[in-house]
C-alpha cells in the first residue's frame, strides 16, 4: 500500500458519513415534531406516541406517590424534557390504546434507570432504585408483559438518572411478545451474524495458530472470539437466555476489554519493530480491567463511568498505536499500510456513532463501527493471510533444500562403493599384475552400468517427464513384464502365476512408466524370496472406472517399523539396493491419478495394490 492511501481510505470514510449524517438528522427531525402524534399502527405493533411528563425530586423510597394531577404537561419530547433544573426524576404516562391485540407487552428504553406502573401499581422494575446511590446497570430495551386488561389503562414511568439525559431513548411499542421478539431479530440480524462470524473466524485463527505455533495468530483468534461476544451481547436476543441487564453489562464491558487487550497485543506481535514506547499499551488494558470490572460488579463504581474512563484510554491507545504503525507503513511496509487502513475505517465509523449518540441522533441505518469492525478485521485477515503464505513458502523452500540435501548424500553414497571398486581395478591394470583384463573390465562395466542407473532415477525425481497416454492393455504390459523375469524365477525357485480376467478394457496410459513400476516391483518380490523359493502373484481386476492389479509374494516380508519409511528417499531394506524405486513408482503413480499401497507381514510376504483409472485426463 502506498503511502497516501490510508489517508484517502479515512477521507473517503468521513465522506460517506457526511452524506449519511444528514439523512439521519433529516429522520430525527422527522419523528420529534412539535405535534403530539397519535398512536399508529406499525404492523401489529402500536407506537405510543401521546405522552405527558411531570418531574419530581429524588427520595430513596420506591413509593414515591405520583405527581398531582396539576403537574403534568403534554410533550412531544420523550429525552429531556423541559423544566428539568437539576431534578433527577421524570415521570412519564400515557394511555394505552384499548384495542391492545393478545399478550400486550410494551418495549421501553430510558436513560438511566426506571419503573413501570400500570394505574398506579408498580409492574417493572429496571435497576435498584432504592437507596442513596441507586445501581445502574445499563439502559437496554426492556419487554415489560401487562396483564389481559391492561388496554385503556394508564400506564406511567418513573425515570432516574444523574447523567446530562433523562428520559425515553425512544419512542415505546405495545404488541406481543412475540411480534417484539421477531422484530429484535430483523432488526439486529446484522449485528448477530456479524458477532456469530467473528466468533467462528477466531475458532478457525485459534487452530491455525495452534498448528502452525504462531503466537500472532492466537492473539488474532482471541480479539475475534472477544468481539464476536461483545457484539452478541449488545443484542436483545441475549436476553432470552439469562435476563438479567446487570450481568450482560460487566459481560459486554469485559469482552470490550478483552478484545481490545487482544487487537493491541496482536499489533505488537505483528509489528515488533515498533518500538519507540518501551511499555505494552495491551498490559495496561489488560490492567485497567482487572482493576475496574470487579469495582463495577460490587457496585463500587457505575458501569458509565468505568466506560467513560476506559474510552479515555481506548482514544490515547489508539493514537499511539496508530502513530507506531504509521512510522512503519511510511517506510513503504505492505502489512503495516493495511492495518492502518483498516484502523482508519474502523475510527471513522466509530466516531459517527459517537457523534449521532452525542446529538441523540434516530437513525434508520444500522449502526457504523459494527461495519467498521467487519473492514479492520478484513484488513487483519488480509494480513494474516499474506504472513501464512510467506511462511508456507519458506518452510516449502527448507523442504525443499533438506530433500535435495538428503538425495544429494545418498547419491554420494551410492555412488562411492562402485567408484571405489573401478579405482580399485584400474589400479591394478596399472601394475600390470594380471594379464587377462577382461574380467575386470566386465565388472567395472557394471559397476558403471549400476552408476548409470542410480544416475537416471535421481534425473526422473529431479526433472520429472509428465506421461505420454495412449490407449493400452494392462494384461499384455503385466504379460511382457513378468517374461523377463522368468528366468530369474525358475533359477530362484518362485513360481509366477498370472490372473487375468477376459475383456478388460483398455486403459489410458503411459506404458514405458507403467513396465517400470511393474519391473520395481516384481523385482523386490522375487528378491525377497532368493532363499527357499516360493511364489509370486499378479490380479487384475476391473472395477469401472478403475483397474486394480494386486502383486503378491510369500517373501521375508517388511518390519513395521521400516514398513513406514518405505518410499523415502535412500531408505532400503537391501543391501544393493538405493531406496529411489518405491518413491519412483508412487510418482509415476501419482501422475497417471492412481494409488499406490504396500501391505506386509514379517514372514508371510507383502502385497502391492495399485489402482489405476481407465483414463486419467478425465479423473
Amino acid at each position: 500500500m502506498k503511502k497516501g492511501q490510508p489517508i484517502l481510505l479515512l477521507l473517503v470514510s468521513l465522506i460517506v458519513l457526511s452524506i449519511i449524517a444528514p439523512l439521519a438528522v433529516q429522520y430525527k427531525d422527522d419523528n420529534q415534531t412539535p405535534a403530539i402524534r397519535r398512536a399508529k399502527t406499525q404492523g401489529s405493533a402500536f407506537e405510543l406516541a401521546e405522552w405527558e411528563y411531570a418531574w419530581s425530586e429524588y427520595s430513596p423510597s420506591a413509593n414515591d406517590n405520583m405527581p398531582d394531577e396539576g403537574s403534568w404537561e403534554k410533550t412531544a419530547r420523550l429525552i429531556n424534557p423541559p423544566g428539568r433544573e437539576g431534578r433527577q426524576i421524570l415521570w412519564m404516562r400515557t394511555r394505552l390504546p384499548q384495542n391492545a391485540g393478545y399478550d400486550p407487552t410494551v418495549l421501553v428504553q430510558a436513560s438511566q434507570l426506571f419503573e413501570v406502573y400500570l394505574d398506579g401499581e408498580l409492574l417493572f422494575r429496571h435497576g435498584e432504585m432504592q437507596g442513596a446511590h441507586p445501581r445502574y446497570i445499563g439502559t437496554p430495551p426492556r419487554m415489560i408483559s401487562l396483564p389481559d386488561d391492561a388496554p385503556g389503562k394508564l400506564l406511567s414511568v418513573r425515570i432516574y438518572s444523574t447523567g446530562k439525559d433523562i428520559g425515553l431513548l425512544q419512542t415505546p411499542l405495545l404488541a406481543s411478545e412475540s411480534d417484539l421478539t421477531l422484530s429484535f431479530i430483523k432488526k439486529q440480524g446484522v449485528r448477530f451474524i456479524l458477532g456469530s462470524f467473528y466468533i467462528m473466524i477466531g475458532l478457525i485463527s485459534c487452530l491455525a495458530g495452534l498448528r502452525i505455533r504462531q503466537s500472532y495468530l492466537l492473539s488474532f483468534a482471541c480479539f475475534a472470539g472477544a468481539f464476536g461476544l461483545y457484539t452478541l451481547s449488545r443484542t436483545m436476543l441475549v436476553y432470552t437466555l439469562i435476563d438479567s441487564p446487570e450481568f450482560w453489562m460487566v459481560f459486554e464491558l469485559a469482552f470490550l476489554v478483552l478484545s481490545v487487550t487482544a487487537v493491541l497485543r496482536f499489533t505488537e506481535q505483528l509489528f515488533p519493530e515498533s518500538g519507540g514506547i518501551k511499555f505494552r499499551l495491551s498490559r495496561i488494558h489488560l490492567f485497567s480491567g482487572a482493576i475496574g470490572l470487579p469495582f463495577v460488579s460490587l457496585h463500587f463504581m457505575r458501569g458509565a463511568v468505568f466506560l467513560l474512563l476506559y474510552q479515555i484510554l481506548l482514544l490515547v491507545s489508539i493514537i499511539i498505536t496508530v502513530v507506531r504503525i504509521g512510522r512503519i507503513a511510511w517506510k513503504n511496509d505492505k502489512d503495516a499500510g493495511q492495518v492502518l487502513a483498516g484502523l482508519a475505517i474502523f475510527c471513522a465509523f466509530g466516531a459517527g456513532d459517537i457523534i449521532r449518540q452525542m446529538l441523540m441522533l434516530e437513525s434508520p441505518f444500522p449502526e457504523f463501527s459494527y461495519w467498521g469492525g467487519l473492514a479492520f478485521l478484513t484488513s487483519l485477515i488480509v494480513v494474516i493471510l499474506r504472513r501464512i503464505h510467506s511462511i508456507l513458502f519458506q518452510l516449502s523452500n527448507t523442504e525443499k533444500l533438506s530433500v535435495a540435501g538428503q538425495m544429494a548424500a545418498g547419491v554420494v553414497h551410492e555412488i562411492r562403493n562402485p567408484v571405489t571398486v573401478i579405482s580399485g581395478y584400474l589400479q591394478l591394470m596399472k601394475k600390470g599384475t594380471q594379464i587377462n583384463h577382461a574380467p575386470m573390465i566386465d565388472l567395472m562395466l557394471g559397476e558403471v552400468n549400476r552408476i548409470n542407473l542410480l544416475v537416471n532415477e535421481f534425473l526422473f525425481l529431479a526433472r520429472p517427464s509428465g506421461p505420454k497416454f495412449a490407449l493400452k492393455s494392462i494384461c499384455g504390459i503385466i504379460g511382457d513384464n513378468l517374461r523377463l523375469f522368468e528366468a530369474q524365477a525358475t533359477g530362484a525357485g518362485v513360481e509366477l502365476e498370472f490372473r487375468c480376467p477376459p475383456n478388460v478394457p483398455l486403459i489410458s496410459c503411459d506404458e514405458n512408466q507403467i513396465k517400470q513400476v511393474l519391473v520395481n516391483v516384481i523385482k523386490n518380490g522375487l528378491e525377497s524370496m532368493t532363499e527357499d523359493g516360493g511364489k509370486l502373484t499378479v490380479e487384475v481386476e476391473s472395477a469401472p472406472p478403475y483397474i486394480r492389479l494386486q502383486i503378491t509374494d510369500t517373501g521375508c516380508g517388511i518390519e513395521s517399523q521400516d514398513l513406514k519409511m518405505i518410499g523415502e528417499p535412500f531408505f532400503t531394506t537391501k543391501e544393493s539396493g538405493n531406496g529411489l524405486g518405491i518413491m519412483i513408482c508412487r510418482r509415476i503413480v501419482d501422475n497417471h491419478k492412481g494409488t499406490f499401497h504396500i501391505q506386509s507381514q514379517p514372514g508371510q510376504g507383502t502385497t502391492v495394490e495399485i489402482i489405476l483409472p481407465f483414463d486419467p485426463q478425465t479423473t
